[in-house]
């Protein structure tokens, strides 16, 4: 008897969302997540800079409490056609070149601070050329019925121009996870954030750059050359 080879040969391999979010925040701590979107934003300023070595004007504004995450800055905004086709996928595609001002390289740090922080999202940007809005409800779409559909939807989309000065990105994250909730409330966190962020964009607050978290501007030591002279013997 001839023994007939099955037809359909596919074998399933979609990753599950919550495998994918429990994976992809494991190792990295909350004052991670937020660093990756101030470097979101400081890539922004470099690559609208007219000149690289001077960020006055633009500026990133955090604000925090036990309730409540946001970030909003002035550095270019995000145009909805990117916001469509990269700027929302779980990594960068293939064809993405990093660019030469930029510190992502990935394209995960976006989302994996999303995850990290909180369960509602909400992303508003003003760009040279259009606006959108997107709310992302976490477990909305993590939940969803058919567990392929991994994509997200644009609330509201313009078309319009928009000089730089009045382009904005504002990220808006409710809902907090409970460890960002109970960090959040605590006055050494904030201080060591506060710390550990202008340490990290030292270079870009010496150019210029404005951050400030919870009405305080952060400062950076200034950069100082060693000299190369040889050392007497």
């Amino acid at each position: 008897m001839e023994n007939k080879q099955p037809t359909n040969t596919l074998v399933e391999g979609t990753p599950s969302k919550e495998l994918f979010i429990n994976m992809l925040v494991k190792d990295i701590t909350l004052k991670d997540a937020i660093g990756d979107l101030v470097d979101n934003s400081v890539d922004a300023a470099n690559l609208n800079a007219e000149n690289k070595n001077d960020l006055r004007g633009f500026s990133i504004n955090i604000t925090i409490d036990k309730n409540h995450f946001d970030i909003i800055d002035n550095c270019g905004g995000i145009e909805e056609e990117i916001a469509r086709q990269s700027a929302f996928k779980l990594g960068k595609p293939k064809e993405y070149k990093v660019g030469k001002h930029t510190i992502g390289q990935f394209g995960i740090g976006m989302k994996r601070a999303f995850f990290k922080l909180g369960e509602i999202i909400t992303v508003e940007s003003t760009a040279l050329k259009s606006t959108f809005k997107i709310v992302i409800e976490v477990p909305k779409w993590r939940d969803r019925e058919d567990e392929k559909d991994w994509d997200f939807k644009l609330d509201s989309v313009t078309k319009g121009e928009h000089s730089l000065k009045d382009t904005m990105t504002k990220i808006t994250i409710d809902d907090l996870k409970e460890d960002a909730k109970k960090q959040f409330a605590d006055p050494q966190f904030l201080i060591d954030l506060k710390n550990e962020i202008a340490l990290e964009n030292l270079f870009a607050i010496n150019k210029g750059l404005t951050v400030i978290i919870n009405r305080t501007k952060l400062k950076a030591p200034p950069i100082t050359l060693i000299s190369d002279h040889a050392c007497p013997v």
